[in-house]
This record gives structure tokens, sequence and C-alpha cells, in this order.
């Protein structure tokens, strides 16, 4: 057990989150900041237990719905918890700003990630039986993770007044992207970031806010 999570004893909301997984380190740090009295679960990935979801993240809430909440995809939990607040406000507009952002790495940015990144960070659960169509995966998904990247770096973030990923404020999209992004500094990938500065400006910016301080570190 590390950080703020807390034993699964007490009823009531509580969200379900594993320290290796990138959606649940996001909505990690948005209930730190938003809801700090939110009763937090780490669960080991591949561990069973009656009482833990076989997903991560997982939010879960039978005190205030009948039947209960159970929300396990870590873009709805984010939106969940931040509606409201400066990560998703109420205003339409600059929701719609935020979703474009999470809708673009949930289509685009992820699958390259999961291509590119996570047959060399976590080859037990994604690389191939043949070594070579592994490497072939990783290319093609290194060279879609290049040109997700470029799109970043030359159009989201082409605003240098905009701090952020949707302006001038952390907001969920930040969270979510920058909780994957923090993959590229693997040990076994190490993709280097230098030919995107502005996403490499952006991420340190984020990694160095007090949002992304008090979590353990990610495996």
């Amino acid at each position: 057990m590390s950080g703020d999570a807390q034993p699964a004893t007490s009823s009531g909301p509580v969200l379900f989150v594993s320290s290796v997984s990138s959606p649940s380190r996001a909505v990690w740090m948005l209930a730190k900041q938003v809801h700090p009295s939110l009763r937090v679960v780490e669960v080991d990935q591949g561990e069973h237990m009656p009482d833990h979801p076989a997903r991560v993240p997982c939010f879960r809430d039978d005190a205030n719905y009948s039947p209960p909440l159970v929300l396990y995809e870590g873009h709805a939990i984010l939106r969940y918890l931040a509606r409201g607040t400066p990560f998703y406000p109420d205003d339409l507009t600059a929701c719609a700003i935020i979703d474009n952002v999470l809708d673009y790495q949930g289509r685009v940015l992820n699958p390259a990630l999961t291509r590119g990144v996570m047959p060399l960070a976590k080859p037990t659960l994604f690389a191939m039986d043949d070594p070579e169509q592994t490497k072939q995966l990783v290319r093609h998904g290194q060279a879609d993770l290049a040109r997700s990247l470029r799109h970043l770096d030359a159009g989201v973030l082409a605003d240098d007044a905009s701090a952020y990923l949707c302006g001038p404020t952390m907001t969920i999209a930040d969270l979510a992207v920058g909780s994957a992004l923090m993959m590229l500094s693997h040990p076994a990938v190490q993709i280097d970031l230098a030919p995107f500065p502005r996403v490499q400006s952006w991420l340190a910016r984020c990694t160095a806010s007090s949002t992304w301080i008090g979590l353990p570190p990610s495996s």
C-alpha cells in the first residue's frame, strides 16, 4: 500500500486504482485535488479479490445510488469527479475542447502507445510470441506515436500563450494525456521528446506541478 491509498473496509464511494496504470494515476491525481476525502484503494494489477474490481481504475458508489454507480473507464471517471471544477468546468465550450483532446487520446494516441511502447515496457503482457512480429509492431506503433506527438506539438500546443493542452490552466485532459506519456521515460523505452519541444515543456510543467506530487512512482 502506498500514497494515500486505504484498506477496503468502509462503505461509501470508493476509487480503486493501481500505481502502474496510467488511467489510474490520472484519476488518483484528480481525486487528491477535488475530492481529498474520497476513499482510494490501491489494487495490484492481476489481483483478484471479492471486494476488488477486475479492472482499474474503477469508481463505485453504493451509498448514494441504487443500484450502485460503477464507472470503469478512466475518462468517464475523470469527467464525473471533475464536473463543475476548474479541471472540467460547467461551460460547454470549455468541456468540448477538453473532450476533443480526450477523444484524440483514446482514438489515436493510446493505440500508438499500446503498439509502440507497451511491448517494451511490459513484454510479458504485450509482446508477441514471435520476436520479429513484436519488433514490427513496435516500429509501426512508434511511427504512429511520432505523428501523434507532432500533432500535439504543432497543433494542440501551438499557442504559446496556453500553458496546458486546453488553455492557461490544467484540466483533466492534461492529467489523462500526461499520465499516458509518462510511459515514454520507462527504462526499456526511453523515447526522446526533444523533437517535440512544446510537448516536452508541457509535460515537464505538468510533472513539476503540485497536482503531480505525492503519488508513488510508476513502474
